[in-house]
């Protein structure tokens, strides 16, 4: 069985990888609101891929979460998360992509700055990278 720190460390490499997803995705369609307004699979695309670092957070222990909720705010990424699930049909495109452009190369930071080092360990578990 994984500690704590070590679970919450490969949870960090796995939203890294979403963050990654993100912004290769701008870099491909163009970080352009109006390419991402009428394109719906670089829409889809990008917030599946929020929507997965949402559903990761929840997976962070309470005590990390704690710990560093100074420097992310894992209550609101989790809320996001649930508001894409619940609710994508009347998602505001201009949220989505302000979280984009704005949020992912923060919380990309974060995950690397806290993963420096690391390595993801071996698990069941297979992760979509688009």
């Amino acid at each position: 069985m994984r500690n704590n720190r070590s679970a919450d460390i490969d949870i960090l490499i796995h939203i890294l990888r979403y963050c990654n997803n993100v912004l290769e995705l701008i870099e491909r369609f163009g970080n352009d609101i109006s390419i991402f307004k009428n394109d719906i699979a670089y829409r889809d695309s990008v917030s599946m891929n929020i929507l997965q670092i949402g559903e990761l957070t929840g997976k962070l222990s309470e005590d990390y979460r704690t710990k560093t909720k100074d420097k992310l705010p894992w209550a609101a990424m989790k809320s996001m998360r649930n508001f894409f699930a619940h609710n994508y049909g009347n998602m505001d495109v201009n949220v989505i992509w302000a979280t984009a452009i704005n949020n992912i190369p923060e919380v990309k930071k974060f995950c690397e700055s806290e993963t420096a080092g690391a390595v993801a360990e071996d698990s069941n578990e297979e992760f979509l990278d688009i």
